[in-house]
């Protein structure tokens, strides 16, 4: 499934929601997350999400330091998740109440590799 982020205001409301409208195959998913922000600290909570199974999920968001989810790099960094080792903090809670809580290693994709040099004898002129 594929489809558009939108921030979305529902009035009172501290912070916008991010609702991911998801579609294939004639169907259309909304998964509506609760935004929090705290000590600096941006979270989404999805309360409810449609019974689907899926294996993987993948967002791909704008870049920059005004990026509404952008995430705090150090100074050096200037901005660029690239080689920077990134992890999410996850708890899923299932229809039964069984809770999994783990931490998830989040990948940047775009990098530019930089080759290394190679070490070999130079031939002098």
């Amino acid at each position: 499934m594929t489809g558009p982020i939108y921030l979305v205001s529902h009035g009172g409301a501290a912070f916008p929601d991010l609702v991911f409208v998801l579609q294939a195959e004639g169907i259309t998913i909304d998964l509506d997350g609760n935004t929090n922000i705290k000590k600096g600290v941006t979270s989404e909570t999805f309360k409810t999400v449609p019974d689907a199974p899926f294996t993987s999920f993948t967002a791909t968001f704008p870049q920059g330091p005004h990026s509404v989810l952008a995430t705090n790099l150090p100074a050096k960094a200037k901005f660029n998740l690239c080689g920077q080792k990134l992890k999410m903090p996850v708890r899923i809670v299932a229809q039964n109440n069984k809770t999994t809580v783990e931490t998830v290693n989040v990948g940047v994709t775009g990098c530019v590799k930089h080759k290394k040099p190679k070490h070999g004898k130079s031939k002098k002129h």
